[in-house]
């Protein structure tokens, strides 16, 4: 899945002043207070290159839309520190103690209080959750947890994930909260995949109480289960939403107690517009156990 930030026109003239991309990447950084997230997440390191210093490249190289290696070959820009390695990377994104989740969580409260402090209009509109799964198909066979899944788009069994995400939407702006990754088990409960294929599938041993753990196992979780975490968390992070909506496809038996509270209806709504949804009240669902 690749966003398509080549059409983010705002980025131009950032991109372009090369001489103080850095001082910006920084100042960024600061602003969100990323050093204090990530410290609360867990993100940290005892000795090397600052965690925060390593999140602030990784975000500046899928800005620029190159790789790793490639930000560290070309040392783009001059920004690349000496010292700092391609391995240092990668061994900070495979850390499986880190909480990305409450990264993303963290940096979504900050943004929503960045926009208060600067006297941000409101919509004038009902804000919501906003929860919905995609097809990411994947063409290597070895990643760890694949199966084949369901593509709604094409009709077609793929092979890949289905990832789930939970969105804040104020009427302005959507914002990510969440997300988890799903496989499914297929009618054999083989995952759709051969003798072969599971053999070959990557695996990694994990400390039963990291949060990389905890993780691997959502793959198994029903969605509508996930979903409702997603939630919970974030109504705790007093990230709070009038409202929830989904794909009518949610209405099942995880929200079986609150079928009086549902409200189906068929409207626009983003990229919702024309299809069948269902709303709930949002302080409804963050008390469902």
């Amino acid at each position: 899945m690749n966003a398509k930030l080549g059409k983010i026109c705002e980025l131009s003239k950032f991109l372009c002043e090369k001489e103080s991309l850095g001082q910006k990447i920084v100042a960024v950084g600061r602003e969100f207070r990323l050093g204090n997230i990530m410290q609360m997440s867990g993100i940290t390191k005892q000795q090397g290159v600052p965690c925060s210093v390593l999140l602030l490249y990784l975000l500046l190289i899928r800005i620029l839309e190159v790789s790793v290696f490639r930000f560290y070959k070309e040392k783009w820009y001059g920004l690349l520190d000496e010292g700092i390695g391609k391995n240092c990377f990668y061994r900070f994104l495979a850390n499986a103690s880190y909480n990305w989740r409450g990264l993303l969580l963290g940096v979504a409260k900050q943004f929503l209080r960045i926009v208060e402090r600067r006297g941000g209009e409101s919509a004038g509109t009902p804000d919501f959750y906003i929860v919905d799964d995609t097809t990411l198909e994947k063409t290597v066979r070895h990643f760890e947890g694949l199966s084949r899944v369901h593509d709604h788009t094409s009709g077609r069994h793929v092979l890949g994930y289905k990832m789930l995400t939970l969105s804040y939407c104020d009427g302005k702006s959507t914002i990510p909260l969440d997300c988890s990754l799903h496989r499914e088990k297929g009618s054999k409960k083989d995952y759709s995949l051969s003798a072969e294929e599971r053999k070959g599938l990557s695996r990694k041993e994990r400390d039963t109480d990291s949060v990389g753990y905890k993780r691997k196992k959502e793959l198994d979780k029903v969605k509508t289960q996930v979903a409702l975490e997603m939630v919970r968390r974030s109504w705790k992070r007093w990230i709070r939403a009038a409202y929830f909506l989904a794909d009518s496809w949610f209405d099942g038996i995880d929200f079986c107690r609150l079928k009086h509270h549902i409200i189906p209806v068929k409207a626009g709504v983003g990229n919702f517009s024309h299809r069948h949804l269902i709303v709930i009240k949002g302080a409804l669902l963050a008390d469902f156990g």
